[in-house]
This record gives C-alpha cells, structure tokens and sequence, in this order.
C-alpha cells in the first residue's frame, strides 16, 4: 500500500544530475504503519548535499526525507506522535517541523524563509495551514534548517505538506489519541516537562554567530534557542521558574543579529507577551527593553517581565520582525498580583 505522495515540482532548466538529485523518494508501507494510518518511512533515506550535514546525528533515531528542493527529519520507522507529547493552544495541537532545502540562501540572508505547511486528515474531516513565512535555527550537527510553527485541529492520520520556492514535499504522520484534544484543557506531559507543562527543550539548540558565544557557558547547563533573528537562553531540560515567594517579575535575555549591541541601542524596541496554556492569564511588557552581558554570555538585550500567576505559560518575543516562543513551568499556587507592569 501507498503510504506517501510527494510532489516536486522543478523550475528554471536544471541539468540531467541535478534533475536525478530532487527525485521523489520511495514510498513504503511495511513497519511504518501504524493501524490503519500508512505512515511515511525515509526509505531510503535522503544524502543532503555539502555545506549540510548527510544525515542527521546518528543518537537522533532520525533519517532525512525528501529531495535536494526540500526535506525534512522523520524517524525511521515514521511518525508516530502521542497526543500527550503535544502543548495544547487554542489553534490546535502545536508542533515545529524543520526543513532543509538546496534553494535556501541560509538563516544570513532569509531569516523569515517564505515556506508554508498544510495538513489534510486522511481518516476524518480536518485541515490546517501554517502562515506565510517561518523561521530558522540549526547547529553543526543538524545544520542551518528553516523552522514552522504549525496547529494540528486532532488526533488521527494526517497528510503533512512543506511548499518552498516551487518545491513541496509530503509525508503521513499517525497522531494518537492518548488523551482528550480540548484546547481548554491542561497541557500535556512531555519529556522535559514539570508536571503537566510541556516545557520547551532547546533542541536542537542554535549556534550563534560569530561575534556571539556560539552558545553558553557549558557550566550553566543552558543552550541557545532560536534562530539569527531573535534567540534566547533555556536550560537543557527545559525552563521552570520558582517564583513562589516574589511578585512574578522575572528578567528575560535576547540577542538578534539585527541589536545594533548596547552601545548603540542602549533600549531596544524588544516587547515580550505570555499567554497561560493551563488556565486564563496574558501579559506584555513594557515597549522597550534594555540590555546586558558579560564576555561568556555576550551583548544581549534583556527585557523584565511580571507574570501575573503561577502555570504554564508561552512567552514569546518580537524584535524587528522576528518573533520566538517557548514554553516554561511557573512554580507555585499564588494570586496574581496586582499590577501587570514589566518586572525587574
């Protein structure tokens, strides 16, 4: 049985080599099923031509799939994805899918790549689509890879499509239905998550660019997260905060190859909001940020935030057309306080 489509559709006048390098991969059945949802396999595998990485790190379970135009990570039985292993947000079931293409300039010079995701279910009513443009990040193993926020509606056998620069690329993916997919309800648990929040884990994490840290200290237990255009700091297992005996403010820090550096933007225009996943609750600071560093972390801009109750919470920031999310556990069961003002 035919347990994938994928379609390249192949512009300008290409050579007879290049032509044979962005051949659909083989479609398989076989292991990759998972009850009736023909899952996609990555057999065989796809090479990813130099300057990325041939395949993804070897502890990753992970092969490539796709073609010089456009691929992507699956694992090499498939996808099979509990529905607890997802944070629940009103959109849907939130995921992240990388992908890798020949045609992408890099996170230098295409920092919001113009590529699109949409999603069809194969044993039920249900679509998606991602918005126009997404993101990037990567490291030396995984190499410079565009990112894509997307919002699964439910549970079941899904169609998953990747569109970039005329190329697109699909593979089937078994999500199951381990729990209820009520937006309303608690978010789920994960690894690296504290309970029942799933806590963002940085991976994997972004090399920053020269003259930045390529990442942080490696006694702090943290790695960069994002990409060239906005990035972050998170620890490895993921962020849970304690802010039980405070008021909530909490200070956050962010770095941009766009930030000009503190001597010449001293307040960056950086703004950072919070929605609660686990119950009602949003927030946003102040309209500019400051900044900090020190030579094992760098120049970095640093924005304080008040988060008005203890949770599950999506802080996301936006600076110069970028914007990052990620998820952190806020320890705790106290009020809110009373004013909603940036922390210190």
């Amino acid at each position: 049985m035919v347990v994938g489509l994928v379609l390249i559709v192949i512009t300008g006048s290409l050579g007879a080599g290049v032509l044979a390098g962005l051949f659909s991969p083989t479609r398989q059945a076989g292991s990759g099923f998972s009850g009736a949802c023909p899952v996609t396999r990555p057999d065989p595998p796809f090479i990813a031509p130099s300057p990325n990485p041939a395949s993804p790190p070897s502890a990753s379970n992970q092969l490539w799939y796709g073609s010089a135009a456009l691929w992507t990570a699956l694992g090499r039985n498939g996808e099979v994805w509990k529905l607890s292993d997802f944070p629940v947000d009103t959109g849907g079931i939130s995921q992240k899918i990388f992908w890798g293409s020949a045609y992408s300039p890099g996170s230098g010079r295409e920092a919001d790549p113009a590529i699109t995701v949409d999603g069809t279910r194969l044993d039920g009513q249900g679509s998606f689509r991602s918005g126009p443009f997404g993101a990037n990040t990567g490291n030396a193993e995984w190499g410079d890879m565009m990112l894509v926020d997307i919002a699964i509606p439910s549970a079941g056998c899904w169609r998953i499509t990747g569109h970039y620069r005329g190329a697109a690329l699909s593979y089937v993916v078994w999500i199951k239905a381990d729990r209820a997919a009520s937006p309303s309800g608690s978010p789920p648990r994960q690894v690296g998550s504290a309970g029942p929040c799933p806590v963002t884990r940085p991976i994997p994490p972004f090399t920053a660019p020269s003259p930045n840290p390529a990442s942080p200290p490696s006694a702090s237990n943290q790695l960069w997260y994002g990409s060239a255009a906005l990035w972050t700091v998170l620890d490895r297992n993921g962020e849970i905060w304690d802010l039980s005996q405070g008021s909530g403010g909490q200070k956050t820090f962010w770095d941009s190859v766009n930030w000009l550096g503190s001597g010449r933007e001293s307040e960056p225009a950086i703004t950072v909001d919070g929605t609660r996943l686990d119950g009602g609750g949003t927030f946003s600071s102040g309209p500019r940020g400051t900044n900090a560093g020190n030579a094992e972390y760098g120049d970095m801009m640093l924005t304080g935030i008040t988060i008005p109750s203890a949770g599950c919470w999506r802080i996301t920031g936006h600076y110069r057309g970028a914007e990052l999310s990620y998820v952190v556990w806020v320890k705790g069961d106290w009020p809110a306080p009373a004013s909603s003002s940036p922390g210190g």
